[in-house]
């Protein structure tokens, strides 16, 4: 794990590899999840990194809960994660016994298009988000495409999923802020990606974690299958020194503002979290299991075999860092929708559509 100082998790009790002492104050969580099914609600396309993360996951948590609750996956797909994630917010039961993976986007989708969100992400509880990798916009090698100086000069057939997913937003942030000639073409599974790819449907893939690439298109890597265009993150991936940062392609202080938010996205991953207005206790119970598998030794010699890092944040941290994007000041909100295309701009480049 390459992050250790920043998680700051890391105590005494969660390095256990076996099930924690419940004292007599937590018979009350036995009491609820013993025999009980927890559903997992998973937005991703089964198959995808959300999916695989969250059944692994969910997989081994039980064992860590008072009551050792039976966690059945559930796939609830649509909207670009939004189906799944409005659907936890307002319709799943505040006690526990769901919980859900959603997309990485749903809190940059809330302070972008609130008209199109039925949410408040801020009031979900963030258990945890496994790994922070850094998303990447890759095309084929035989697009002939190289580098974003390549897109600026030809038309690229890009691939997403949806327009509120990281494969939709990237290339179309990078048309309107740098001036690509990326041509969005959503409603791909984000399983069908690659395919789709490799066929010559498409010239490449809005977005994907490096290490996806990495781990499960390795042959595709070592033979210079792909060509890696921007990578977006906090930082550089180790393994992508020359590949460009999203953030470091601003030329303005108001495009970094820009490129900054849309790196958040990193940073929520692919979490899991419970619907709002659950017990506190049951929350501390469903964080602290989290924590505990991420330094479970049969769970991060799974991970291994499935080709998943493993590079945690805790849920008390998501959550500070989810609440941060819904503070986004206005004025930066305004741009970025406007550099979604979501907003028009004057003569004065400011967001006139409301007017």
């Amino acid at each position: 794990m390459r992050h250790k100082g920043r998680i700051g998790f890391v105590l005494s009790a969660m390095l256990a590899t076996t099930a924690p002492s419940w004292s007599a104050e937590n018979d009350e969580l036995e009491a609820f999840y013993k025999g009980r099914s927890v559903s997992v609600i998973i937005t991703g396309s089964p198959g995808s990194i959300y999916d695989m993360y969250a059944r692994t996951i969910t997989q081994y948590m039980s064992k860590y809960i008072p009551g050792n609750p039976t966690f059945v996956p559930r796939s609830m797909i649509g909207g670009g994660h939004l189906v799944g994630t409005n659907y936890l917010y307002n319709v799943a039961p505040r006690d526990g016994s769901v919980i859900g993976s959603i997309g990485e986007t749903m809190p940059l989708t809330q302070v972008l298009e609130p008209e199109a969100t039925r949410f408040d992400v801020s009031k979900f509880n963030w258990i945890g988000n496994p790994n922070i990798a850094n998303l990447t916009l890759a095309v084929w090698s035989k697009s002939g495409v190289v580098s974003l100086q390549d897109a600026l000069k030809r038309q690229v057939v890009i691939g997403a999923s949806g327009a509120n997913s990281p494969s939709g937003q990237t290339p179309t942030l990078l048309n309107n802020i740098l001036g690509t000639k990326f041509k969005v073409v959503n409603g791909f599974p984000a399983n069908q990606l690659d395919i789709a790819m490799e066929r010559g449907e498409i010239d490449g893939r809005g977005s994907a974690q490096w290490h996806w690439w990495k781990f499960n298109r390795s042959d595709w890597v070592r033979d210079k299958k792909i060509n890696i265009l921007v990578q977006i993150g906090p930082h550089k991936d180790p393994d992508l020194p020359n590949v460009p940062l999203l953030s470091e392609l601003a030329s303005t202080p108001e495009e970094q503002q820009i490129f900054d938010l849309f790196s958040s996205t990193v940073t929520v991953g692919r979490p899991l979290l419970t619907p709002p207005d659950v017990p506190k206790d049951r929350v501390k119970a469903l964080r602290t299991a989290f924590d505990i598998v991420m330094r479970d030794k049969a769970f991060l010699e799974d991970t291994k075999k499935l080709n998943l890092e493993v590079d945690p944040l805790s849920g008390e941290k998501l959550q500070l860092a989810v609440t941060a994007v819904t503070k986004t000041p206005a004025d930066v909100i305004a741009r970025a929708k406007i550099a979604l295309g979501l907003a028009k701009s004057g003569p004065s480049g400011k967001d006139e559509s409301e007017k």
